[in-house]
């Protein structure tokens, strides 16, 4: 009986213990992977490699070089967080080289977020506070979640006094991109504009999310054509396949402000036109998985499900290079990306389901407030507070508030590449104002 029961313990066990093939025993082929795969540009499995090297080893030369990795990863911009990784392995370093300081960095944080704070502060003591701008930034962020934002843009602001090299291009971009939305939540729409204008939309790669929130500077400045000429910059060929909902928003806010009424039926017949099937098919009980416009939509409505399909669609895209790596490289490489297929597949069919439910509701959502703006927009002509406004007091903003977060509407856009834009953003959209007429 005793041993029936041990021997079934073993195979249980053995269901949940993994050996590493022996291709991919040897930490000294990883080594040398990971250097050529970060030289040739092959990224995502340089981190997927890093990752995998302190899953399988123990020694310390693996580690080090698998943290290395890492860190650059995230200093080149890697569009997802890292964090997880350093919950694996240690390393005892108290040097004040960048990789050490950001290492120590790092591992303070994932400790801090497992409410172990002896370890935290451990890891913490071994920065220098006052110099390593990774930790100035964390601190800024603190500030800025605290509402203390003056304190914040302090912060920024002697970070930015520093000396800063091509290799800190990433990390300035989020600098002056985090004091743009605080001085946008200041109310400080010129300061937070002149962000956008002088510098993130001047440089590449760009992250068409700050086409959007410059618009919403445009929006609370009144400068209403210079928006939508900014919204033009999503229909790029680039960002065809990641419909934004907030576009349709904004313009929307805009021909209520101004009583157009013939643009809220142009509005709408354009919504009808990229997202009618979808709809027709909610309403109509079709399988989700089905509508491909839904699908699309999808990858940006659950931070999880985006971060595997983004993964599959670098790995898949590098997967496709494999051949033009040296022969010593390839039986490795090709073990490393077909097993990260896999897994990035399973992982995405897990969150497929909600991400797809949660892009039907905001599509249904946003289709009935579209339908209905129109009746909206004709009853703003004759609202008395417009119509019986001073004179002087004409272009006063109806709208105090616009708060969408609250509806469900959390709008994210994926780190893209280089694409065509308006570079000198001079596009207009003329918009008439029909309150008065």
């Amino acid at each position: 009986m005793f041993s029936s029961l041990l021997s079934y313990g073993q195979d249980a066990k053995a269901k949940w213990v993994g050996e590493v093939p022996s291709i991919a025993s040897s930490p000294e082929k990883w080594q040398n992977l990971v250097d050529h795969l970060y030289d040739e540009g092959f990224y995502y499995g340089a981190m997927a490699a890093s990752f995998r090297m302190l899953l399988f080893f123990e020694d310390l030369k693996t580690k080090e070089k698998a943290f290395q990795y890492l860190v650059r990863m995230i200093d080149i911009g890697y569009p997802h967080s890292l964090l997880d990784s350093f919950f694996y392995g240690n390393l005892d370093i108290t040097d004040k080289d960048h990789f050490s300081q950001s290492y120590n960095f790092y591992k303070g944080i994932v400790n801090k977020v497992k409410s172990m704070k002896k370890w935290s502060d451990d890891y913490f003591q071994r920065i220098d506070k006052d110099n390593f701008r990774k930790y100035q930034f964390y601190q800024a962020i603190a500030l800025y979640r605290k509402g203390q934002l003056v304190e914040s843009l302090g912060v920024l602001d002697e970070i930015l006094k520093g000396e800063l090299s091509d290799k800190d291009f990433t990390f300035a971009k989020k600098v002056v991109r985090t004091k743009a939305r605080i001085h946008f939540e200041r109310k400080e729409y010129d300061k937070s504009l002149s962000f956008y204008d002088d510098f993130l939309l001047k440089v590449n790669p760009l992250t068409p999310s700050d086409f959007v929130e410059r618009a919403w500077n445009l929006f609370y400045l009144k400068r209403y054509d210079e928006l939508t000429g900014t919204l033009y910059n999503l229909e790029s060929y680039t960002a065809r396949n990641y419909p934004s909902f907030e576009k349709y928003i904004l313009r929307a806010s805009v021909y209520l402000e101004n009583c157009a009424i013939q643009n809220i039926g142009l509005l709408q017949r354009s919504f009808k036109k990229e997202f009618n099937r979808s709809i027709n098919g909610i309403i109509n009980g079709k399988s989700l998985g089905k509508l491909r416009k839904l699908k699309e939509l999808a990858k940006n409505t659950h931070p999880e499900y985006k971060k595997s399909q983004n993964a599959l669609e670098r790995v898949f895209k590098e997967y496709r290079k494999i051949k033009t790596l040296p022969s010593k490289f390839r039986g490795l490489a090709n073990y490393l990306y077909r097993s990260e297929i896999r897994m990035l597949q399973n992982y995405s069919k897990f969150y497929k389901e909600k991400a797809l439910n949660k892009a039907a509701q905001e599509l249904t959502m946003l289709y009935e407030s579209i339908k209905f703006l129109g009746y909206s927009t004709a009853r703003e002509k004759y609202n008395p507070l417009t119509v019986f406004l001073p004179k002087e007091e004409k272009k006063k903003s109806l709208i105090e508030v616009l708060d969408y977060e609250s509806q469900g509407f959390i709008f994210t856009w994926r780190q893209l590449g280089n694409f065509w834009r308006d570079e000198r953003l001079k596009y207009f959209g003329e918009v008439v104002n029909k309150c008065d007429s």
